[in-house]
């Protein structure tokens, strides 16, 4: 049980960097309230369309706890984007695993993101996922089952599971980008059952193949080693980027040589008996949000959820 409390970032950081406070919201979907909040700072532009970000928490975390810990409200609220952080029912996102089924948060996410698109001056090219543990394999899950909805995704230690592996072989394209540490004791970089029956999920580098093959990548992936940020951290990170893919989709995979479940750059980590080895040699949250900003969906394929 202490391990699963420190699945997904319950930790907060020690400071927050967005420069406004987020306003909470609720939203009834199937006669259940849900909870949600949004930050937007002044970097906002409210003349025109801006990025929308959603940011999901890991299994027995919190929207709050995403706020705190990530620091997407700061990288990516810099850049005047909305950043909201969607509540899940009794700390869990129905991902496609068959193990957390309180609530249909398919339907929930997309009546949030048509809300905010009414609500508010939202980009529909520039529309984003992230999550981490439970909630990155949940936005791998969510891709496949709303299509054209998101631009680009972004998962940290979770993959597809593998009981939508062939749903998601029919998806619409989208761009992804997953970072998963091949020490990762909780959801395994070369994927399998999690825990004691918890479900499956599809290995890291099986699951970023499936997605190059969903945006027709021609070539297989580049891998190419990253220069160490620092020397004194025994982790390494490899980059597995795919070329070709339609209408310049990217898809990309970061693994972390050595690391565990910990978010890679982040304040507070987990204790590393739970979750496995840290890592400082990438800073997640600037490599997700940047890939998200050079991956806006093409014209012609956004779908009005």
């Amino acid at each position: 049980m202490f391990v699963l409390l420190f699945v997904l970032g319950i930790l907060p950081r020690a400071t927050v960097t967005a420069q406004a406070s987020p306003t909470p919201d609720t939203i009834t979907v199937g006669a259940v309230v849900r909870e949600y909040f949004v930050y937007r700072t002044p970097a906002v532009d409210t003349s025109r369309p801006s990025p929308l970000l959603l940011v999901f928490h890991g299994g027995g975390g919190s929207a709050q706890g995403a706020m705190a810990r990530y620091g997407f409200s700061g990288a990516a609220g810099a850049s005047g984007a909305y950043v909201v952080y969607p509540q899940g029912l009794n700390g869990h996102w129905s991902d496609g695993r068959g193990i957390f089924t309180a609530g249909d948060d398919v339907a929930f996410t997309t009546a949030l993101v048509a809300r905010l698109r009414t609500r508010l001056r939202i980009d529909p090219r520039r529309i984003y996922a992230v999550g981490h543990s439970n909630g990155a394999i949940f936005v791998n899950s969510l891709a496949c089952r709303v299509p054209g909805v998101f631009a680009a995704i972004g998962a940290m230690a979770g993959t597809i599971p593998l009981n939508d592996v062939a749903l998601c072989r029919s998806a619409a394209p989208i761009s992804v980008i997953e970072i998963h540490g091949t020490a990762d004791p909780l959801t395994l970089y070369a994927g399998g059952t999690i825990g004691l029956a918890r479900g499956a999920i599809s290995g890291a580098e099986a699951s970023i193949a499936e997605w190059a093959a969903v945006d027709g990548c021609k070539s297989p992936p580049t891998r190419t080693p990253l220069p160490p940020i620092i020397a004194t951290d025994s982790t390494r990170v490899v980059q597995l980027a795919f070329s070709g893919c339609r209408d310049a989709r990217g898809v990309v995979l970061y693994a972390i040589q050595g690391a565990g479940h910990n978010w890679p750059g982040g304040a507070l980590p987990m204790p590393e008996s739970a979750v496995g080895p840290s890592t400082q040699q990438l800073d997640a949250t600037r490599v997700i949000w940047d890939f998200f900003m050079v991956h806006p969906a093409p014209k012609d394929a956004v779908a009005v959820p």
